[in-house]
């Protein structure tokens, strides 16, 4: 499970994945209060401070650079680290992290590399590129509901009662799979005849 910022602040939202045993990766704010195992607590931009300091001893830092995809100007590539929270009311075995994303440069102007945050829980042992592959996810969706908007109108509806919402939504979306399934299908009859694939085709 994954969603944006407005889902990953809600405490209520978390502890009902949690009691069903959903994991889940959802986005949060810099300033949101974490606790460690240890039982201390701090921001969360605090934290992914200490993730990606240096050790001393091995010259390592706790960043990892992973790709989340292809984007419209190449591989979506950010180093990525997870930080162990304290697992306080979640099934017995699960982990809980702050994944943090962040810039392999800065952009152009500035000395700072943009960072963001998730709250993660699953089995202890997911693996790093599990959550980042999941984190990555929420850009396809996006880019899938932007789609349907540009091209079946699903923003395009002035209703006053949930009935009416939810007939526009799913008759623009059922326009929206008809759509990408017809064109996977023209993809498909020109790679077999060998034609090539008309640009930006995905």
């Amino acid at each position: 499970m994954t969603a944006d910022e407005a889902y990953g602040q809600n405490p209520g939202f978390r502890e009902w994945l949690a009691e069903r045993e959903i994991p889940f990766v959802l986005a949060t704010r810099n300033d949101e209060l974490l606790s460690s195992p240890d039982g201390n607590r701090g921001p969360a931009k605090v934290l992914a401070t200490i993730a990606g300091a240096r050790d001393p001893d091995t010259g390592q830092t706790g960043w990892e650079r992973r790709s989340i995809g292809p984007g419209a100007h190449g591989e979506r590539v950010y180093d990525w680290t997870a930080i162990a929270l304290a697992t306080d009311g979640l099934p017995e075995g699960w982990g809980h992290w702050q994944l943090v994303r962040r810039q392999t440069t800065a952009p152009e102007g500035k000395t700072v590399r943009e960072l963001a945050f998730y709250r993660c829980t699953a089995p202890a042992d997911t693996p790093l590129r599990e959550l980042v592959r999941v984190a990555g996810a929420r850009w396809a969706i996006e880019d899938c509901f932007q789609t349907a908007k540009n091209e079946a109108g699903l923003d395009h509806y002035q209703v006053r009662s949930y009935r009416a919402w939810h007939a526009h939504i799913t008759l623009a979306m059922l326009a929206a799979a008809y759509l990408a399934v017809t064109r996977a299908t023209e993809h498909g009859r020109e790679a077999e005849k060998g034609d090539p694939a008309p640009a930006g085709a995905r």
